[in-house]
């Protein structure tokens, strides 16, 4: 199930990938969320430049109850165009590059009963140099802890049984949810299974933001984890005592220059150095795991120049520091803006889409690599 608003600018990479799994029998659904929306035009093109073996299913979104999320809508939708003798659904975002073997992978440990749903992750490896870029490159690695240790699926590739779809209660879930994969964790919890986390999918995103924009967008990444987890309070406590301690070691530094105690004002320094090296050399063998097993999948990760790794180096407090605040900020937040459409809400289930209104976006965003 691929579900559209906006044509993201890997979206070609994403509809070539989809229709090349080595898997025996699958059907690709797509769902858009507007007539008008370019991804429409970009994939009935894609389609007609490139007749299809594949099962396929192409449809406008019909539904766009303004109780939801629009992906939320579309993900219901394609679920009652499933055919009846559909055993698995696997889902999958248009930022997400399938290599051909990506759903055999999904697919095969689900044959265990006590995984509920699979799940790969989403590694940021940007090819430009911006500050957003680097710190969301930053973000994985505790992403990918957090995803394991809160047992969260990623939206942008996950897959279950069609029977534990429905068991799960999920479908009704989604029905007045902001988005599909948080709820996953709790729904699995109640029944006893387990979400299953695929070292081998690590699935490469090479798109760009600025710093505004990552600071949007990881705060509706926290957003929702606040909204539908129930170690969220464990998780915004542990961004206060960073934050806190940031603050008094920050003033504590200053408070020590002011009255000239030079030992006290250097050993803070050197404590902050220290942490952010060894903070460092722990990411740098969480990545060179990753990009090993990156490569043994065929994907060109390059090697990081001299400045570039002084850049990731001086990123790190940057890094701690936004994301820390940015999920601090989402305690009291009530209202986001999602591809150009504002959602409201009270709770976890009472969603309200201010107004509806298609995908504009830039015309040029499937030339760009710019997030959406």
């Amino acid at each position: 199930m691929l579900c559209l608003r906006g044509a993201d600018p890997l979206l070609h990479s994403c509809l070539e990938g989809l229709f090349q799994q080595d898997y025996p029998s699958y059907k690709v659904q797509i769902v858009v969320d507007h007539q008008d929306d370019p991804a429409w035009d970009y994939v009935t093109q894609f389609l007609e430049r490139n007749p299809q073996k594949i099962q396929y299913n192409l449809s406008i979104l019909r539904d766009k109850s303004t109780q939801r999320s629009l992906k939320c809508s579309s993900i219901l939708q394609a679920i009652n165009q499933l055919d009846s003798d559909c055993e698995i659904v696997a889902f999958i975002d248009a930022d997400a590059i399938p290599e051909s073997t990506w759903l055999r992978e999904l697919v095969t440990p689900l044959g265990n009963p006590e995984i509920g749903v699979t799940s790969g992750y989403r590694w940021y490896l940007p090819t430009d140099s911006q500050h957003g870029s680097l710190v969301r490159h930053l973000w994985n690695y505790s992403a990918t802890i957090m995803m394991q240790f809160l047992q969260i699926p990623w939206g942008g590739t996950f897959a279950l049984r069609v029977e534990t779809l429905h068991e799960s209660g999920l479908i009704s879930l989604w029905e007045n949810a902001l988005v599909e994969d948080a709820p996953i964790s709790r729904s699995m919890a109640l029944r006893g299974l387990r979400i299953e986390h695929i070292p081998s999918l690590f699935l490469v995103n090479r798109e760009s933001c600025d710093l505004a924009g990552f600071l949007q967008w990881s705060q509706r990444q926290s957003l929702f984890v606040r909204l539908y987890h129930p170690k969220w309070p464990r998780l915004f406590a542990l961004c206060a005592v960073n934050i806190l301690l940031s603050l008094i070691g920050v003033v504590a530094f200053y408070l020590a220059v002011f009255s000239q105690k030079w030992m006290i004002a250097m050993s803070l320094v050197s404590i902050q150095v220290s942490e952010t090296v060894s903070l460092f050399w722990m990411l740098i063998l969480i990545r060179r795991n990753i990009h090993q097993t990156l490569e043994a999948n065929g994907e060109i990760v390059g090697s990081s120049s001299f400045l570039y790794q002084t850049r990731f180096i001086l990123a790190v407090p940057l890094c701690v520091v936004v994301c820390s605040l940015t999920t601090l900020l989402t305690q009291n937040l009530n209202r986001i803006k999602w591809r150009e459409i504002v959602y409201e809400f009270e709770d976890a289930w009472s969603i309200r889409m201010a107004e509806y209104k298609p995908y504009k976006g830039k015309d040029d965003s499937v030339d760009s690599l710019a997030s959406l």
